[in-house]
């Protein structure tokens, strides 16, 4: 079985950046993050503002952070962080949020076929619209609750849906070793 799936069904582990406690990765702080398009989300490279904004967003309910972006306390707020964050390791600071988000965006590998040729589909919806409807459409959440989901286990959801309506193929372990052993042949 796919870690992804252990791991979804555990409390997530607390993490800390810029002294803060972030709250799980939710379907809501992605959206947040990509809204203000977060170097963190968008793949460029991250800067202190970037980080500051990030851990602002993530350490609260995802509601509550669009509150607080509104708030006419937001630049004293965001100076402070900033003071604060010229404190710490920089360095270590952005491998800790970058790791939050690796780890709280994990997914099973999957096959997504087309139809029943095997033929392979991308999938070019952004990752929290789909994961979005799907706890909405599929599993009758409201948005509210949809919001509140970890992205880890919408991922690990979405993929059990699939995998039981045959839409994908979950990689077995019995695959990922052959594609380690052909990625293995090309390197030599």
């Amino acid at each position: 079985m796919d870690y992804i799936f252990i791991k979804a069904s555990r409390e997530p582990q607390p993490t800390r950046c810029l002294g803060v406690t972030l709250l799980p990765l939710t379907v809501g702080h992605f959206f947040v993050l990509r809204e203000f398009d977060s170097a963190f989300i968008s793949g460029e490279q991250a800067s202190i503002e970037d980080l500051i904004f990030a851990c602002f967003v993530c350490c609260q309910d995802p509601a509550a952070a669009k509150r607080s972006l509104r708030s006419w306390l937001l630049p004293i707020a965001m100076r402070l962080w900033g003071w604060r964050a010229v404190k710490c390791n920089l360095a270590r600071e952005m491998m800790t949020f970058r790791s939050y988000i690796r780890d709280g965006t994990a997914a099973p590998r999957t096959v997504i076929s087309m139809g029943g040729d095997d033929s392979m589909r991308e999938l070019n919806s952004p990752m929290e619209w789909r994961l979005l409807v799907m706890l909405m459409v599929d599993f009758h959440l409201t948005e509210r609750e949809a919001m509140a989901t970890t992205v880890i286990k919408a991922n690990a959801l979405w993929a059990t849906l699939g995998d039981r309506d045959g839409k994908i193929n979950l990689v077995s372990e019995r695959t990922e070793a052959l594609l380690a052993a052909a990625e293995n042949g090309r390197a030599e």
